[in-house]
């Protein structure tokens, strides 16, 4: 979460586009490979945003259950078509193979001119 709110905090003063955390719960503890999965995930999403979407706001949630954990990363940029967009383009890949990697899933949502929410979900 320290870690989160650092990169949230540098995302902010370089784009000036407003970030906001919200931690919600207290779940498992995340083994070192969890945690860094969730925390890349969520970097490379803050990049795509800075680099493509032109957003003014960011929020992150990341939600601890008994037996689940929700990383949501959601903005107001200029979003995209999914179907339009190369499977093999290195962010998006990226994100899902680190999904991949925990047993997590990992959804991209997106409409041109209506925000993109990246939802990540694992369940334990």
């Amino acid at each position: 979460v320290g870690a989160l709110r650092g990169r949230l905090q540098a995302f902010q003063a370089r784009t000036g586009a407003q970030a906001d955390l919200s931690v919600a719960g207290q779940g498992p503890d995340l083994t070192g490979e969890e945690a860094q999965a969730l925390f890349r995930i969520a970097e490379e999403a803050l990049i795509n945003v800075e680099y493509h979407a032109a957003a003014q706001q960011v929020a992150v949630w990341l939600a601890f259950g008994t037996d689940r954990i929700d990383l949501v990363i959601r903005d107001d940029g200029a979003g995209f078509a999914p179907t339009t967009v190369d499977p093999d383009r290195y962010g998006l890949t990226g994100m899902r193979e680190r999904a991949a990697m925990i047993g997590a899933t990992l959804e991209v949502n997106s409409r041109p001119g209506g925000g993109t929410e990246v939802w990540c979900s694992l369940e334990r």
